[in-house]
């Protein structure tokens, strides 16, 4: 029951945070969702048997390591502030979007002031919820 309550208020406080809506949405839509989330990126290549069957593979992998799907809950291992650091650190590193990505799709890339936002937003929600933890 605990848990449940946490993922609602988690959930809330996204659907509320317009920052979240505004700024960080449309920027995990535009590089993260078609591996992470339910969005698939429409490309000349997508038709094609065997690249179709890598990205299936590939985007069925990606989600059980983090799933973007549910707008503000997102679902990986650990809790929401170890996902959301977890996050921070891969777009830190240039660990996501991977280089397979972002090779065929250099109009679909994290620009340097997306990336530092990006990495802040979601260090700071991350401690945000630590600390609220350490509160309980």
């Amino acid at each position: 029951m605990k848990l449940l309550v946490s993922l609602t208020f988690i959930s809330l406080s996204l659907a509320a945070d317009s920052v979240y809506l505004e700024r960080v949405k449309p920027l995990l839509e535009k590089n993260c969702l078609s591996c992470h989330g339910d969005y698939h990126l429409e490309t000349w290549y997508r038709g094609l048997p065997i690249i179709e069957n890598i990205i299936k593979d590939h985007q069925k992998e990606a989600k059980s390591k983090l799933d973007l799907t549910n707008d503000s809950f997102f679902k990986g291992k650990g809790s929401q502030a170890d996902i959301y650091w977890s996050i921070a650190r891969s777009i830190e590193s240039d660990r996501m979007p991977p280089y397979y990505f972002k090779y065929p799709h250099l109009d679909l890339q994290f620009n340097d002031s997306d990336k530092k936002f990006l990495v802040e937003w979601f260090k700071n929600k991350s401690k945000e919820l630590m600390q609220e933890e350490d509160e309980k």
